[in-house]
């Protein structure tokens, strides 16, 4: 992206490696829900599948530097116990390791996407369901009256 003039980089959490050579891009998470099932928090929620996309841009990243990748990543996430007797200093955590088939394909597009949007003046529609979104556009209408 060089000659688009910026630098995407990320900040990976591990590599493992295959038998055969491959690359496969893992990510760590944490969080504490009283009962934690990937299958519903995936149905029912927007951030399992940006921990998806964060995958997607590493794994795209590696091969964009001449790594071979796997198509699968895997998320090692970590939930927090709530029904622990006591604290003591201590925070205990249930391990899920969550396999992800992974499709880079659009990860290009969208950093020249979003290199075009952050050259002009416009602010994004954003999500109708994000409180941040619709604050910080509010924010902006009343900022720039002209537009």
């Amino acid at each position: 992206m060089k000659k688009k003039g910026f630098t995407f980089y990320g900040a990976i959490d591990d590599v493992w490696v295959k038998e055969n050579g491959d690359l496969i891009i893992s990510d760590i998470k944490s969080t504490s829900k009283k009962e934690f099932n990937w299958a519903k928090t995936w149905r029912e929620y927007d951030y399992p599948k940006g921990y998806q996309r964060q995958l997607e841009m590493y794994q795209w990243l590696f091969r964009r530097n001449g790594f071979v990748v796997s198509d699968k990543a895997f998320l090692v996430y970590y939930n927090g116990l709530k029904d622990e007797p006591m604290f003591d200093q201590v925070l205990k955590f249930e391990m899920f390791l969550i396999e992800l088939d992974c499709d880079d394909g659009w990860v290009d597009k969208a950093i020249i996407d979003a290199k075009n949007l952050m050259d002009t003046d416009l602010l994004p529609k954003g999500s109708y369901k994000c409180d941040t979104c619709q604050y910080l556009k509010k924010r902006w209408n009343v900022s720039n009256p002209k537009y």
